[in-house]
């Protein structure tokens, strides 16, 4: 589960890499009304890697807690965490 948790973060790094060239596209001095559209939707697509990051970083956050606790000699039909059984509003796939 831990390594799970570490590629959820490397994950969400590539996807927070991806910004960037998006960002520098968004910089180049275009005038024109497509220039404009373009721009608009370039933010868009900004805001949903964004909103991607963090949801992956949630999620590798909440694996990781999971890894720590089987670790600690946890059973996993037995796990409650932040936010209800196993830290997910509808507990842990699988679980019994």
């Amino acid at each position: 589960m831990a390594v799970v948790a570490q590629r959820l973060l490397a994950i969400a790094g590539e996807f927070s890499g991806l910004r960037l060239p998006l960002d520098q596209v968004a910089t180049v001095e275009w005038r024109s009304p497509s220039a404009g559209a373009f721009r608009a939707e370039l933010e868009e697509v900004c805001l949903a890697l964004a909103s991607a990051v963090r949801s992956v970083e949630d999620a590798a956050g909440a694996v990781a807690r999971y890894a720590a606790f089987l670790a600690s000699g946890g059973t996993p039909g037995s796990w409650m965490g932040p936010g209800g059984a196993g830290g997910f509003p509808y507990g842990m796939p699988g679980a019994p």
